[in-house]
């Protein structure tokens, strides 16, 4: 046995786990990076819905809704436009 688990066996108070945080020059920002993914993934559906929408719903132009939508949430969460949801409802 090590000298380190000794310690962490004396003091189960130090065996904390740590949390991931991203650097503070990261391009991923707090609340993008924290974002749920049920969460986020519900908004650019919601988001590319209504693009397909506003077009008709016309045929063929799926994957360039869900990026477009995509990046538009994406960056609205950057700039801190959206707010912020632990979950989804």
């Amino acid at each position: 046995m090590n000298d380190r688990s000794r310690r962490i066996k004396a003091d189960p108070a130090r065996a904390r786990v740590r949390r991931a945080v991203p650097p503070s020059n990261s391009i991923v920002t707090r609340s993008s990076a924290y974002q749920e993914p049920q969460a986020r993934e519900a908004m650019i559906a919601e988001a590319a819905y209504h693009r397909s929408a506003h077009r008709g719903f016309e045929p063929g132009h799926e994957v360039d809704d869900w990026l477009a939508a995509e990046s538009e949430i994406e960056g609205a969460l950057a700039r801190g436009d959206l707010p912020l949801f632990e979950g989804c409802a």
